[in-house]
C-alpha cells in the first residue's frame, strides 16, 4: 500500500504492507518521509500483545510502546481492519444486529476485547464505512488513553483474485463527526497488491 499520514499538522508520504492473520493479529510495516527524512517502523498485534516501534533512518528510536494500553488500542484496529480480510469475520464476530436497510453492527472478538463494529454498505453490497468506539489517544501520544469513534471510509474498491476489498480508503479518530473532517483523519492510503491464503 502507499498513501499518506498525518502526524500533528502535516500530511507526510508512505509506502507499507501489511500482513493479516485470522485469530492472530496484524503487523504492519511502512516507511514514512518526514521532511526529506526516512522515518521507518512498525505497528502490530500478535496473540494478545500490541507494540509500535519507530525511527529515524532505521536508527534512532523516535517511538516505542506496549502494554495492555496500547494493546487494547491495536485490538481495536485489528477488530475494524476485517474489512481487509472478510473471511476473518466468520470466526470472529459473536452477533451480528441488523440496524437498517444500510448498517449492521458486528459484534468482533479480538483476543480479550470485544469490539461493536458498525458497517455500512451501498445497495450492490460494497462496504462505505466501519465505524466503533477505540481505545487510543486520539488527541496525541502524549494524552491519556481513552474511548473514542473511530473509524474509516471504503471509497474504492477492488478485486484481488477471488476477494473484493477496499483499495482506497481513509481512518482516523471521532468519525461520524465534524471533529473527523477538521483533525480526526490521519490516514489515506490506496492499496495496490493484495494476496490471499
Amino acid at each position: 500500500m502507499h498513501g499518506e499520514i498525518r502526524l500533528g499538522a502535516r500530511w507526510d508520504r508512505f509506502e507499507g504492507e501489511q500482513v493479516i492473520r485470522a485469530g492472530r493479529g496484524f503487523v504492519w510495516r511502512a516507511s514514512i518521509r518526514m521532511r526529506g527524512m526516512r522515518v521507518s517502523g512498525s505497528d502490530r498485534w500478535i496473540d494478545g500483545a500490541g507494540l509500535l516501534s519507530w525511527k529515524l533512518f532505521g536508527l534512532v528510536r523516535l517511538a516505542r510502546a506496549d502494554g495492555p494500553d496500547v494493546s487494547k488500542s491495536a485490538a481495536g484496529r485489528m477488530a475494524i481492519e476485517h474489512v481487509w480480510l472478510p473471511s476473518a469475520l466468520l470466526e470472529s464476530v459473536e452477533a451480528w444486529e441488523p440496524l437498517d436497510d444500510a448498517h449492521c453492527g458486528a459484534r468482533v472478538r479480538v483476543g480479550a476485547e470485544v469490539s461493536r463494529v458498525v458497517l455500512e454498505v451501498d445497495g450492490e453490497g460494497r462496504l462505505r464505512s466501519a465505524g466503533m468506539q477505540r481505545h487510543g489517544t486520539p488527541d496525541g501520544p502524549r494524552t491519556p488513553f481513552r474511548s473514542e469513534s473511530f473509524g474509516c471510509r471504503a471509497l474504492e474498491e477492488r478485486r484481488f483474485g477471488e476477494v473484493r476489498i477496499p483499495s482506497r480508503l481513509s481512518a482516523g479518530w471521532y468519525f461520524g463527526t465534524p471533529r473527523y473532517e477538521e483533525s480526526g483523519e490521519f490516514f489515506r492510503c490506496v492499496v495496490d497488491d493484495a494476496q490471499f491464503r
